[in-house]
């Protein structure tokens, strides 16, 4: 772990197929469906949110190289013409071209070999291999050779865990979706619009998924390139590391997990005070999360500014945040360190986000039971046994309740 604050989102299951659904996973520093087309539903427009960016002069503290952000999505002529041959086949004419692009997929990921790297599209196509971030790499290529449009969206899913060194990786997941040709869309760039009609493709699904924000193209690369950026820490190339948080930041600038990103950076390359200043500067903004926070609460306690870490704890007690398990993972920071009051705050928030997930249930079981309310902590562990979506087995939930009758 970098000194406690350094977490890096990525997955460790095994890939699989589904009909429904091809899950990407991202490296991203905290504190690091088939959608049905049978009908065309009416494409609803709404006014796109206005977002807060920090120039680049808040954060670049020396030049970097500009990285080109197509060449991670291009296939060389040998890989796509393998591709064309089988997707304009007359054989596969009869087939809506997004399908077509589908079924190559699965053939495809049958031979797709789980490896803790982010590829880009060519390097994936080869080694057959790479993390999920390598197949929506490939996935868009493959979609931009055929002029099918793509898009992504951000999956909440439970944090899986391992170690790299000292950077402790956990998960992060978007997966992609390709939209039907015939679909047309209002010509308003102030807009975004949604219920098109798409196929989704997700990796290795799982029942305690839970759909997030759809995210830009922009967002995207900066998500390619932060995930270099944290593999660069965890091998200690912090000069290699900073070249890749620059190209993500000048991509996304207002993402809060890039701007944490490139302030832990700025922290191993002994700039501490801009790491800081770039941490104050985000949240003055009012762009944060709780894994920025967090870790800029640790930089200032690392600082020696106690006062002012002590003020960013105080904040972080009252951010929400739209992934319920990142709140679970902060309530259970409180819980370790006895303040069981703050950690039911946020196990109530996770449940107003997912009220169906066990573990929202069975972490307010574990907290009012340290306070001594007994009653709430038996009513917490019956809901967690009759949630839809479970992580733990029903037997333990039955043996934590008859530990109240003895």
């Amino acid at each position: 772990m970098f000194y406690k604050n350094l977490q890096i989102k990525s997955t460790l299951r095994r890939p699989y197929f589904r009909t429904s659904l091809i899950k990407q996973t991202l490296l991203v520093v905290l504190c690091l469906s088939l959608v049905a087309c049978s009908t065309k539903p009416k494409i609803q427009a709404i006014q796109a949110p206005v977002t807060q960016n920090i120039e680049y002069s808040d954060w670049l503290i020396a030049e970097f190289n500009p990285l080109n952000s197509t060449k991670p999505f291009q296939l060389r002529a040998d890989q796509k013409e393998k591709f064309l041959a089988y997707y304009n086949d007359p054989k596969y004419s009869h087939i809506r071209p997004h399908q077509r692009l589908y079924d190559y997929l699965s053939r495809f990921v049958f031979y797709f070999t789980y490896q803790n790297h982010t590829h880009d599209a060519s390097e994936a196509f080869d080694h057959k291999s790479g993390n999920c971030m390598s197949l929506a790499m490939l996935t868009t290529a493959l979609a931009n050779a055929v002029n099918l449009e793509i898009g992504y969206q951000m999956v909440n899913t439970a944090p899986l865990f391992y170690r790299e060194g000292n950077t402790a990786i956990t998960s992060y997941h978007v997966r992609t979706k390709i939209y039907i040709q015939e679909e047309t869309q209002l010509e308003d760039e102030e807009y975004f619009y949604f219920n098109r009609s798409s196929l989704t493709i997700d990796y290795y699904r799982d029942k305690s998924d839970l759909p997030g924000k759809m995210i830009s193209n922009d967002e995207f690369i900066s998500m390619y390139f932060a995930n270099k950026a944290a593999k660069a820490i965890a091998e200690k190339d912090y000069e290699l590391a900073y070249q890749y948080s620059s190209n993500s930041l000048k991509h996304f600038p207002s993402a809060a997990e890039n701007i944490n990103t490139h302030a832990l950076v700025l922290s191993k390359l002994n700039h501490l005070e801009k790491a800081i200043e770039l941490y104050k500067t985000a949240s003055e903004s009012d762009i944060t999360s709780i894994n920025m926070m967090s870790n800029y609460k640790n930089l200032l306690v690392r600082a020696g500014e106690f006062a002012k870490a002590t003020e960013v704890e105080k904040q972080l007690k009252t951010l929400d945040d739209d992934n319920p398990y990142d709140l679970i993972m902060q309530g259970n920071h409180f819980f370790e360190q006895a303040e069981y009051s703050a950690s039911l705050v946020m196990y109530q928030k996770a449940e107003n986000k997912a009220p169906y997930l066990d573990e929202v249930h069975f972490s307010q079981a574990k907290a009012y039971f340290k306070i001594g309310k007994f009653a709430e902590a038996k009513a917490s562990l019956k809901k967690a046994m009759s949630a839809p979506v479970k992580v733990n087995s029903v037997d333990l939930y039955h043996a934590k309740l008859q530990s109240f009758k003895r």
